[in-house]
């Protein structure tokens, strides 16, 4: 092992059991946001079940994905900025968390639009 990776600690707390599981949540809660996105439903001519509610479920599902399989890349982010040794997690965090910013405001204006119009 070189001196360069002699104290590489970085990724302490990090499994592959801990993404594993991340990821099988996340993906499990993705499959009620793409089936109750009103987009989806459009393209493939379904109708999702209503019920009082469910207009926010990709909203709200959304950023529960986010928040559980996200917030890991953020904090290495963070980590890796402050050891000015930008890697993986600055990667996937810059990728990911501005795009989550523009979906999560575009889809809660469209709901404040349909909120507001049938009041």
């Amino acid at each position: 092992m070189s001196k360069a990776h002699g104290n590489h600690d970085r990724h302490a707390g990090h499994s592959v059991a801990m993404f594993r599981d991340k990821f099988w949540l996340s993906f499990a809660l993705t499959i009620p946001v793409i089936f109750w996105s009103s987009d989806v439903q459009h393209w493939l001519g379904y109708t999702a079940p209503s019920f009082p509610g469910s207009k926010f479920v990709p909203a709200i599902l959304g950023t529960v994905v986010f928040a559980h399989g996200g917030l890991v890349f953020i904090r290495g982010a963070w980590r890796e900025l402050g050891d000015r040794k930008p890697g993986i997690m600055r990667l996937v965090a810059a990728a990911t968390a501005p795009r989550q910013k523009v979906c999560l405001s575009f889809s809660m204006h469209t709901r404040a639009k349909v909120i507001l119009r049938f009041r």
